[in-house]
């Protein structure tokens, strides 16, 4: 379960079907009004299409099929998302197979999070690409461009005695689908350093342990306090980075559900080196999880790089002063300030392992 804001977003349970079953007539009604006939959508009754959804919240999780729903602290279940396995060979092996809100939460970044949700659990389950279906008159075929859908084929499709237009969406690589629901977010929370805290040895320490337990399965090394909180008397922002051992990425994908009920948001970063996270939330960070292959290129360079600012100050304070500096320049692109802060690190690195720093 995530909370965004007054939103929350969790696993759906067969006590939601009904409240599932309004949101979802209510969106028929409202965005397929110009589309399909009238009569056709006004006879869609929640009560007829509770009993579907009972039968398919019993069934989800035992065939690979994933429901969730987004469910507002005023108000209650606004919108829903499913997916699970492809139902064709249509060129991905996971489908997006719906996602509806209630009108007067449409266009207001709920349905982004709900795809962003369900695409890190299709993850998490071993997907690797997904396809989702769309009609073709829709206007909200624009959100699926948004996030870097193509389209890959057509069909017809029936809808009681029309017969429409379908177009499906596709993304290779899964993690893009789930990294494009960050861009243009407003949900990041903005960079600020600060002076270096004596208490962030102890929170490091309070989280290995939990992370020692959480992960004792993929675990094949030690669990590392890295970044700059990691550097005693280092500015620093005021997240704690840990980075913990794993034999290989494919073989700790197991971990991403596992942490996700420990409170951690994974997010398809540099994701062919490292599994990414951040705890609490994008928007409000007091951990950042970096699960790397044991001994590693990435591996070795992170050691490196807080070994090299641990014994030389003069480093460590011209990194500070950098880092200032990128701060103000980049309050709220993130992206930008690691990528001002990389040929830096990389000298440095670089140095240190040459035996020259």
């Amino acid at each position: 379960m995530h909370d965004e804001g007054e939103i929350i977003f969790r696993s759906a349970t067969p006590n939601d079907a009904g409240a599932i079953a309004r949101v979802h007539v209510a969106a028929w009604q409202h965005s397929y009004r110009s589309i399909i006939d009238e009569s056709f959508l006004a006879a869609l009754d929640p009560a007829d299409n509770k009993m579907t959804w009972v039968d398919q919240l019993t069934r989800a999780g035992s065939d690979s099929s994933i429901v969730l729903v987004a469910e507002a602290q005023s108000d209650g279940i606004c919108g829903f998302a499913s997916g699970g396995a492809a139902r064709r060979d249509w060129g991905a092996d996971a489908e997006l197979y719906a996602i509806y809100l209630m009108p007067d939460r449409q266009r207001r970044g709920v349905g982004r999070l709900l795809c962003r949700e369900l695409g890190t659990q299709l993850f998490a389950d071993g997907f690797e690409s997904l396809v989702v279906w769309v009609l073709a008159a829709n206007p909200a075929r624009g959100f699926y461009e948004a996030l870097g859908g193509e389209v890959i084929r057509e069909r017809d499709v029936e809808i009681g005695a029309q017969r429409l237009r379908e177009v499906a969406y596709a993304w290779p690589k899964l993690t893009d689908f789930v990294n494009r629901t960050y861009r243009g977010a407003n949900d990041e929370a903005p960079i600020e350093i600060v002076t270096y805290d004596p208490a962030w040895p102890a929170l490091f320490e309070a989280e290995r342990e939990l992370l020692a337990v959480t992960l004792r399965r993929w675990l094949v090394g030690p669990i590392e306090q890295v970044g700059s909180t990691a550097v005693p008397g280092l500015a620093a922002k005021p997240v704690i980075d840990i980075m913990a051992a794993v034999e290989s990425l494919d073989a700790s994908r197991g971990a991403l559900g596992v942490l996700r009920d420990a409170g951690y948001h994974y997010a398809p970063y540099r994701a062919d080196l490292m599994h990414w996270f951040c705890k609490a939330s994008p928007s409000f960070r007091t951990h950042h999880l970096h699960l790397v292959p044991y001994r590693s290129g990435l591996w070795s360079e992170r050691i490196a790089f807080r070994d090299c600012l641990r014994s030389d100050p003069a480093i460590a304070r011209e990194y500070a002063d950098l880092k200032y500096r990128l701060a103000v320049a980049h309050r709220f692109d993130r992206e930008a300030y690691a990528d001002g802060k990389g040929p830096f690190v990389t000298g440095v690195v670089r140095k240190f392992l040459a035996g020259e720093a």
